[in-house]
């Protein structure tokens, strides 16, 4: 049963009275506790001096009231099921002390010297009643629910959790109902321009790349004149499903700004922004109004297939499948590249130019609404013009084949989401079948076993004696993630950085590099391609820029020193050694326990280790009798070049009826 707690200040005293008893009301301390005196009538007084004092004795700033034997002492707690109702200011100014008493963001009732209660306790949720265009502006309206003290106004920010910056937006509190128990419900009205707040977070068309979205989360502020409480930004929490449409503002005569209300995961109101072209607006409408329901069935003459990679690359799997399928089976499938319009890895793919869609232009999306598979190597979401609610459902509704962009194993992370029924994943070995059934989630029938498409080159020219491979060395490290949006300075006083500059300037290596004449390389990994200047070493090659032809990385290098990279099994498949030197535990990728037997290679975790076991490298040359053995069972199954072949007769069986048809 709720039960009120009152508390007032008045002549010198702090005067709490309850619906329910409180023996031995006391303040806790460290050493000892201080009582109030109990008047009676569930009445406790105690007075400012004799709170100063003792907080003052017991050196606290803070401290919580308690009740009960001292065997088994409990706080006042307002979070469980009383409610607290502070009928004045309750501030004593004791000379020129301040004493307040208060409830603190864990729902518990406590006193605090010369330090100003926070309004975060005050806040407890928000209903969202709309989200919806006005002119060229967003109307957000919203019952927000506070708790002790009744609201003098409430405030609405914007920001981002990645700067740390938020924005306060106009916003009106046109009403407060007393519900009770200390309960208040504020209708706030905010109104404000998403397109002014993106220039004040410098995102711009200009610098917006490859139609990224970027979150902007909602917070509140609480303002109350009836208590010396600071106002304080929180998250602006929703009790209820965020379910508005998306909106398209204009911004100029050709661009649109997107924008898609979202709950994040701690159900903070967010919206994800980004810029598109406003003829594609007007196109995707048009398609739209004429099929309100994504069709199931495009009924085209040939199955169109569309494929990419990570926006403006075309180097992996995806580039390897979209030639070979335009060589050898043009008359089967249409086939098309979606990459952009000023990239250089064009020439990869030039050969087939009436298959290549510009990134962005009304072509590519025409052909993307007209869709039958989509092929893809990290996100299925790159090859969308933009990432619109219908889009992003033409996608869900599409077969679709995960060709991925290495082996899985070494540092994938377990999936949130199931993938859709209609799509597969490409994988290389037994071992992988395994892994992405246990921590991706698909089922027997979603898993091809064909191996990867871009493996079939790398097993066609091993180049195992190759006289440039075996005087290489690479060193390639894989991301960390907490690094990436670091600060040089915080780059440079990493485990990361520190570990990695002491093995490319060790003495050690530099000798065994003059004896042996090795050539050794240091790459970073394309995230982390920024921070390359930052490295300094007489004698290895620092790559500054992102190398985008893995393959000829791979092929050029006779032994590679990696720590949980997935390109270290490429680099096996070609008979060559590789060292793991994980002297870091990579927690925020991995999740599991990596098996001994998936690793072909030492596992040190030591520079003394990493020496050693690359003068053994070097003397061996190629992998182990023993670790050779492993590659089949554990890497890739089918150590031949035709996982393009297996793939596309995967591709087939999922249209023999529409191909059985246009035959």
């Amino acid at each position: 049963m709720a039960t009120f707690i009152k508390a007032h200040y008045a002549e010198g005293k702090f005067i709490i009275s309850s619906e329910m008893v409180l023996p031995s009301l006391r303040i806790e301390g460290v050493n000892s506790d201080t009582y109030f005196s109990d008047e009676g009538a569930h009445s406790y007084t105690i007075t400012d001096e004799q709170v100063l004092n003792f907080l003052k004795s017991e050196n606290l700033a803070q401290a919580r009231l308690i009740y009960g034997s001292p065997a088994q002492p409990e706080p006042i707690d307002f979070s469980i099921e009383h409610y607290f109702i502070p009928e004045n200011r309750l501030t004593a100014t004791v000379g020129r002390e301040k004493v307040y008493l208060f409830m603190d963001v864990q729902g518990q009732m406590c006193f605090t010297i010369n330090n100003q209660p926070s309004g975060l306790p005050l806040y407890r949720n928000t209903n969202l009643i709309n989200f919806v265009q006005k002119n060229n502006s967003i109307e957000v309206t919203l019952d927000v629910y506070s708790t002790s003290v009744e609201p003098s106004d409430i405030n609405i920010l914007v920001g981002q959790d990645d700067t740390q910056q938020v924005e306060r937006i106009q916003s009106v509190m046109t009403s407060t109902f007393d519900m009770g128990q200390s309960l208040f419900k504020s209708r706030v009205v905010a109104e404000f321009s998403p397109i002014d707040l993106a220039q004040t977070f410098n995102f711009t068309p200009s610098n917006q790349v490859d139609a990224q979205t970027t979150d902007y989360a909602f917070w509140l502020e609480i303002e109350q004149d009836k208590q010396d409480i600071q106002p304080v930004p929180q998250r602006l929490l929703v009790e209820t499903d965020c379910t508005s449409d998306e909106l398209y503002l204009k911004c100029n005569q050709s661009t649109c700004l997107l924008i898609q209300p979202n709950l994040l995961q701690n159900t903070q109101l967010s919206y994800a922004a980004s810029y598109i072209p406003e003829n594609l607006y007007l196109q995707l409408k048009a398609y739209q109004a004429k099929f309100p329901i994504v069709p199931a069935d495009n009924a085209n003459a040939r199955p169109i297939i569309l494929i990419g990679e990570v926006i403006g690359q075309a180097h992996d799997n995806g580039s390897v499948m979209f030639n070979y399928l335009n060589k050898y089976h043009s008359k089967e499938f249409d086939t098309y590249y979606v990459i952009r319009a000023d990239s250089s890895e064009k020439e990869n793919i030039d050969k087939y130019p009436d298959q290549i869609l510009d990134f962005q232009s009304p072509r590519h999306l025409e052909i993307f609404l007209q869709t039958d598979l989509f092929l893809h190597t990290h996100n299925s979401a790159n090859l969308a013009p933009f990432k619109s609610d219908y889009l992003i459902e033409k996608i869900s509704a599409t077969k679709k084949i995960d060709l991925q962009h290495g082996i899985a194993g070494l540092k994938a992370q377990r999936i949130t989401q199931k993938p859709d029924a209609n799509e597969q994943i490409v994988v290389s070995s037994k071992r992988e079948v395994e892994f992405v059934e246990e921590e991706f989630g698909y089922t027997e029938p979603q898993i091809l076993l064909t191996g990867l498409p871009r493996f079939d080159a790398l097993l066609r020219n091993k180049m195992w004696s190759s006289f440039k491979a075996r005087k290489h060395v690479l060193i390639m490290p894989t991301r960390r993630r907490k690094l990436i949006d670091a600060t040089d300075e915080e780059f440079k006083d990493s485990l990361f950085f520190k570990t990695y500059m002491a093995l490319i300037n060790s003495p050690e290596l530099k000798q065994m590099a003059r004896r042996k004449h090795l050539h050794i390389s240091f790459v970073l990994h394309p995230a982390m391609q920024k921070y390359a200047p930052l490295f300094s070493s007489d004698f290895v090659k620092i790559v500054d820029k992102a190398h985008n032809n893995v393959q000829e990385l791979l092929r050029g290098n006779q032994v590679m020193i990696t720590d949980y990279s997935s390109v270290s099994f490429d680099f096996a498949l070609q008979n060559r050694p590789v060292i793991y030197y994980q002297f870091d535990e990579l927690v925020e990728n991995r999740h599991f326990e990596i098996d001994p037997h998936d690793i072909v290679g030492p596992v040190v975790d030591n520079q003394d280790d990493v020496l050693f076991a690359l003068k053994n490298a070097l003397r061996q040359e190629h992998l182990t009798n023993a670790q050779r053995s492993q590659l089949p069972e554990n890497v890739y199954m089918q150590m031949d070049t035709h996982a393009r072949k297996r793939l596309t007769k995967a591709i087939q069986k999922r249209f023999e009826k529409q191909l059985l048809t246009t035959k």
